[in-house]
């Protein structure tokens, strides 16, 4: 859906009105469908917590069982990029776009949604069991083209044309296009990111890893960021709060060094 918003649709280049995505939302419902999410797109130039709010309230009155909410990426090439390398669109500033992502978390989770990564929110019993396995890095198979896997220490991934991934099938050949070894420290700094994104860092799951405490090591900056009000410290690991979530990509590199 992306926005409530007529106006926003268009700039996003959505070929749909709020009022035909509620229509979707509805059939589906009226179809037997108990199990729908919805994508939500914030950080749009000139967006404000008014706007994104009426875009929050009319999401939840229809009680999905999923949200992800996403903060909108510019990227270079794209039409969006173009416009705003030409300045004839600004982004929003830092402050703007951290107000409304803190704006979405004591929203959504006053409206009984679970925040359980990043982007992501659901009512209870509806987490994605599908990402969740990502963000536990938990190991996975994929098929078809362009699929990645990822087993122990190694991850691959398939060739991205189709007709190359049916020949290589028919002529008994797997249809990998590549391959990589982890070492210890990359499944270190994934396992630290990927478990910061859900917002607990298990200090078991490290020390399964390499064997050591972090928390002993990690201390006095663990300390201060608690302090700070980024997160909390449990016998069992490190608990992100809503500003923590915030810094979720600074503190996983910080930890992350704890590791070297």
């Amino acid at each position: 859906m992306q926005s409530f918003i007529d106006e926003e649709l268009k700039f996003l280049s959505r070929i749909h009105s709020s009022e035909e995505a509620v229509r979707a939302f509805s059939d589906a419902r009226e179809a037997g469908f108990k199990n729908i999410s919805i994508d939500l797109i914030y950080g749009l130039p000139d967006q404000d917590k008014t706007s994104w709010l009426f875009t929050l309230k009319k999401c939840v009155d229809l009680k999905p069982e999923h949200i992800s909410a996403y903060n909108l990426t510019i990227e270079t090439g794209t039409p969006l990029g173009k416009m705003v390398n030409l300045k004839t669109v600004r982004p929003l500033s830092d402050k703007v776009e951290s107000l409304l992502f803190l704006t979405t978390m004591e929203f959504l989770q006053g409206s009984g949604y679970h925040h359980y990564e990043v982007s992501n929110y659901a009512l209870p019993g509806y987490h994605s069991r599908h990402n969740m396995n990502y963000w536990r890095h938990i190991n996975y198979l994929g098929f078809g083209p362009s699929a990645h896997s990822f087993w122990l220490n190694k991850r691959w991934w398939n060739v991205n044309d189709i007709d190359e991934y049916i020949k290589l099938l028919l002529n008994g050949k797997k249809p990998v296009s590549d391959s990589e070894e982890l070492s210890l420290k990359q499944l270190l700094d994934e396992t630290i990111m990927l478990n910061l994104r859900t917002g607990f860092l298990d200090f078991n799951k490290i020390k399964d890893l390499n064997g050591q405490n972090i928390l002993e090591k990690g201390a006095e900056d663990f300390k201060e960021f608690e302090n700070q009000n980024f997160l909390k410290i449990t016998d069992e690991g490190l608990l992100l709060t809503n500003k923590g979530f915030l810094y979720c990509d600074e503190l996983a590199k910080r930890i992350s060094f704890f590791n070297q």
